[in-house]
């Protein structure tokens, strides 16, 4: 291959190689999901008190 080639799969593996790092921190980091404290608080505000 020539060197214009070389260094475009290289930018490109290094592209990919930053997404997956990036997703797996993002995931990995990120608060748990609010949806598990909403089922309670919303039961609570769909029954009408009296």
């Amino acid at each position: 291959m020539d060197t214009q080639e070389w260094i475009v799969v290289s930018v490109i593996l290094l592209v990919l190689a930053l997404a997956a790092i990036g997703l797996g921190l993002y995931i990995f980091t990120k608060p748990p999901p609010k949806k598990l404290k909403n089922p309670p608080a919303g039961t609570a505000g769909e029954s009408p008190s009296g």
